[in-house]
């Protein structure tokens, strides 16, 4: 029964071994944590969202300079570019987090860049790799 039911759906087979009471038509949160290490910082980005989505508003950025060791936590989202609808979200561009007259946004190739959205001054626009834990 087991077999027949990872053919059919693989979710099914992991909750009947994991999670007995898990409902495939509820959204389920998981955290997920990534690290990014570019030239002048060092990264963490803690996600906690509905799986599966693309949008998360409960996204944190940890910033910690190579340089000065002075380190920043902010809240921020998922970005992400919609369809033509307007509605359905269509492409995982990052994440950007906005502090005060700054923003700071993470792409999934791992460029890291801090703007400052009155002047439009970029701070920051480093390339980095991320890390695999």
């Amino acid at each position: 029964m087991l077999v027949a039911a990872l053919h059919m759906n693989p979710y099914v087979a992991l909750a009947q071994d994991t999670a007995p009471h898990y409902d495939p038509l509820v959204p389920r949160i998981v955290t997920i944590k990534s690290s990014l290490e570019t030239p002048g910082y060092q990264v963490t980005i803690v996600t906690r969202c509905e799986e599966p989505s693309l949008l998360c508003d409960d996204v944190t950025y940890t910033g910690v300079s190579k340089k000065t060791r002075r380190s920043i936590t902010i809240r921020g989202s998922k970005a992400v570019r919609y369809c033509s609808d307007g509605q359905t979200p269509c492409q995982d561009l990052g994440y950007k987090f906005p502090a005060g007259n700054v923003l700071y946004a993470v792409t999934p190739e791992g460029r890291l860049s801090v703007t400052n959205v009155m002047s439009g001054k970029v701070l920051v626009d480093e390339q980095g790799k991320w890390i695999i834990e």
